[in-house]
């Protein structure tokens, strides 16, 4: 599995991705953050308002050419050429407004091998449902 982090501003376009040991890579496609809004709780005394939901919009970019336009949001991730892109934090500006966004990307190339397996374990686990249990026992 692979796992990076991209920080998009807005306004800008990127296509590198970072992993945890500090490796960096590109994405087959890039990213342009056209907007980023956060919707909060309101506050309490004492308290400032808990992010309710944050959404990026973005333009996927091929060949520095605009392909099209999604809207990524916390738990409801974008998925394109085996990856799959989350928006897991963001950040304010001086101003307190948001200005930036962090996604994680994960590819896990492995995935159909995974469900190759499972369904063949499934498919002998019916297939022993069906078989005479008592067969070997009742021969000679």
């Amino acid at each position: 599995m692979i796992r990076a982090r991209m920080i998009l501003l807005e306004g800008q376009a990127e296509a590198m991705v970072v992993d945890a040991a500090g490796r960096q890579g590109y994405l087959p496609f890039g990213l342009f953050l056209q907007r980023f809004s956060v919707e909060q709780y309101p506050a309490e005394p004492g308290r400032p308002g808990a992010p309710k939901r944050f959404t990026a919009e973005v333009t996927v970019l091929r060949k520095s050419q605009k392909f099209e336009d999604v809207r990524i949001e916390v738990n409801k991730p974008f998925r394109r050429d085996g990856w799959t892109l989350y928006l897991t934090n963001y950040e304010l500006s001086p101003n307190g407004q948001p200005n930036q966004c962090l996604i994680e990307a994960v590819r896990d190339p492995w995935l159909p091998a995974v469900y190759t397996g499972i369904f063949l374990m499934l498919g002998g686990a019916v297939a022993m449902l069906f078989r005479n249990p008592f067969a070997p026992c009742l021969q000679p």
